[in-house]
């Protein structure tokens, strides 16, 4: 995709703004084959799902302004936004997250400037302690960022450098939301309406997932890992029942045709918001024949399901186990 000197005008003016220590006006300049950074997928008339740098995230926009639903990792919410201007042709006008983790919530410095941005409520205080996260993250993203092979990433990565070597400048404020979601709100902007819905604890005691009826596309934040192991986070709140729940009420969302964003993983559809739930009954089930034979905590941790050992990311089997065997041991 080729700029013409309108687009290159309207997105120099945003990068030499100076929002969040954003690209400079430079590196707009070496956009000329059209390449992303991220992986830019139709899912719908006016949405796009965007994959890669941290937890995928939905753009839906119409002719005035879009919304942007989560924003990458630290350091990488300004490569979102100028890359959602490039490949909507509207401005950003208000960034959803869906829970409170870093790989979704990093580029929030990006847009808490001038946008509104919206949360769960239970989240903000976790995005306000993890402030130290954002910081020591900042660079992470520098040498995939290089290796990307997109005409403008070098440029990026050397101005994500120079952030992270004055990371100590980031605060809290930098990242947290203006807006918040108790349980369910409505949410109208320009053309596109969506449902925010937060049904208690899950994956984490802040989750948030986003239906858009009229396009049939659900976003259902990390309450969804596509064929690999959830993170379950114990720290966080997370509650495999209540997690559960949260997946059926979406399910019931759903029709046949109904496109689904995981927060990690492949677009699917909503068979894989059901593979999700059974996922943590037969994972309880394991836990509980395994507490009923004698084994210890750790030695649980240890045993994969049989059923998911083909699964990835073995770490989040681990976590899902020993939040399974806390819950089936309380009291």
């Amino acid at each position: 995709m080729h700029l013409n000197r309108r687009e290159f005008a309207c997105l120099s003016v945003l990068a030499g703004a100076g929002l969040a220590a954003g690209l400079p006006a430079r590196a707009l300049a070496r956009m000329q084959s059209g390449q992303t950074v991220f992986e830019w997928t139709p899912v719908c008339n006016g949405g796009m799902a965007v994959i890669g740098g941290g937890g995928n995230s939905l753009v839906i926009f119409d002719r005035e302004e879009a919304v942007i639903i989560d924003a990458k990792n630290p350091g990488l919410g300004i490569i979102l936004r100028i890359e959602a201007e490039m490949m909507t042709r509207t401005r950003p006008g208000v960034l959803v997250n869906t829970h409170h983790h870093a790989d979704h919530t990093g580029g929030n410095d990006a847009f808490t400037p001038d946008l509104s941005v919206i949360a769960q409520r239970k989240a903000l205080p976790r995005i306000e302690a993890q402030i130290d996260k954002y910081r020591e993250s900042l660079g992470r993203p520098i040498t995939w960022l290089r290796e990307t092979g997109v005409s403008y990433a070098e440029t990026a990565a050397d101005a994500l450098e120079q952030q992270a070597a004055n990371a100590s400048r980031k605060k809290a404020s930098d990242y947290k939301p203006g807006r918040v979601v108790d349980e369910s709100e409505e949410l109208r902007h320009g053309a596109s309406v969506m449902q925010l819905t937060h049904v208690g604890a899950g994956h984490t005691d802040n989750d948030l997932f986003v239906h858009v009826a009229r396009r049939n596309v659900l976003h259902t934040g990390d309450l969804v890992f596509e064929g690999m192991h959830p993170f379950f986070d114990i720290n966080g709140g997370a509650e495999s029942v209540g997690w559960e729940h949260g997946l059926e009420t979406m399910h019931r969302l759903c029709d046949n045709d109904t496109v689904v964003i995981p927060g990690h993983g492949k677009i699917c559809g909503p068979d894989e918001i059901m593979t999700q739930r059974d996922y943590f009954q037969r994972c309880r089930d394991a836990v509980q024949k395994w507490i009923n034979e004698g084994r210890s905590k750790d030695e649980i941790i240890d045993t994969e399901v049989e059923e998911f050992a083909h699964y990835g990311f073995q770490r989040g089997g681990r976590t899902v186990r020993e939040g399974l065997y806390l819950e089936l041991t309380a009291g």
